[in-house]
């Protein structure tokens, strides 16, 4: 043991029963941790150096943005569109970067609003699963103000900013779908306004970065990218399943008036659909009406999802209706309705 050492090992005879120094060696003022600490014992403490902050959540970025990603091979189901998401539009961010920043993408909105856009209602999805919300995501409980927030926040001033922001908080939460694994995906949890199981609310942010990412894919002049099969299926699954809510909305009543949906191509699917619930079916089976059916509902999968994301019109979306016309109007027009800002 050396002289030092020895001087360290009798530490607490040289120290009050505050724990002030009271002798021996006296503590070097210029010592770092020294003067940190007495800055922050001061009543007034020393402001923090300009932009430590900004470097401190930069570096914490990076940090978990070199961390991998999980595989899809380690995520329950619910979770890989939003995994296959997240790494898609990651992917076009060089040539986002390349582009003029006051672009228009989506109405007004630049490449930088859209991607604040996801980040906050992203943070209202992780919040619901149990995760923090960087303060870059903006604040507010619902999608409008959470976006309003984040997009006149450090998020909203800079795409390179909003795509660190969103890809970090969206790669904490993929990581947080493969730690709690498919048990954890039955989980009811409050989300915009109502409740739903954790799984459902990662299918939701699959789906809506999708349709985003599509937005940005047109700005960039590159084709659509249809995701999938099997996060069709999902997806379109979770739309499905939501159609009862908008049914009075979109003109329907609360009589029994049954609907067999048929969505075709890869991914697609048949359910049974009404005002008071849905549920798959085992296959497609017959797609012609039959009694007990008020109509037979027939369109492609992907066109069922780019409806239900507000990026095509009832009017004009490839489709086919057997039996009661109005009650395959009343399906459209609910799937519509499913849209969000």
């Amino acid at each position: 043991m050396t002289a030092d050492d020895n001087r360290a090992a009798e530490g607490p005879d040289n120290v009050d029963e505050t724990g002030a120094p009271s002798g021996g060696e006296a503590m070097d003022d210029n010592d770092a941790v020294w003067r940190l600490l007495s800055d922050l014992s001061e009543d007034d403490p020393v402001a923090p150096p300009a932009g430590l902050r900004a470097a401190v959540l930069a570096g914490a970025r990076s940090e978990g943005a070199n961390r991998p990603l999980p595989r899809a091979d380690q995520l329950p189901a619910a979770g890989v569109p939003y995994l296959r998401q997240l790494i898609e539009l990651s992917s076009l961010g060089p040539a986002l970067l390349a582009r003029p920043a006051q672009e228009p993408v989506l109405g007004e909105w630049t490449a930088t609003d859209v991607l604040a856009h996801l980040l906050a209602v992203d943070a209202l999805a992780g919040a619901a699963l149990g995760l923090p919300t960087p303060p870059e995501t903006g604040s507010g409980a619902d999608v409008l103000t959470r976006t309003a927030s984040a997009r006149s926040g450090p998020a909203g001033a800079s795409l390179r900013e909003a795509l660190a922001v969103w890809r970090a908080q969206a790669a904490a939460i993929a990581r947080h779908t493969a730690a709690v694994g498919e048990p954890g995906m039955a989980r009811q949890v409050p989300y915009l306004g109502t409740v739903m199981a954790a799984g459902d609310v990662l299918l939701d942010r699959a789906f809506e970065t999708w349709v985003h990412a599509e937005d940005l894919r047109t700005v960039l002049g590159r084709p659509a990218l249809d995701p999938a099969p099997g996060d069709v299926h999902l997806m379109s699954d979770l739309g499905v399943r939501m159609l009862p809510g908008a049914w009075l909305s979109a003109g329907g009543d609360l009589d029994d008036e049954l609907v067999h949906l048929v969505l075709t191509g890869p991914g697609g699917g048949a359910w049974r659909v009404g005002p008071r619930g849905a549920a798959a079916l085992p296959d497609a089976g017959p797609a012609g009406w039959r009694p007990g059916l008020a109509a037979v509902v027939v369109m492609d999968g992907i066109d069922f999802c780019r409806l239900a994301g507000g990026r095509a019109e009832p009017h004009s979306v490839p489709h086919r209706v057997e039996g009661d016309r109005a009650a395959g109007a009343h399906v459209l027009a609910a799937t519509a309705l499913l849209a969000r800002p």
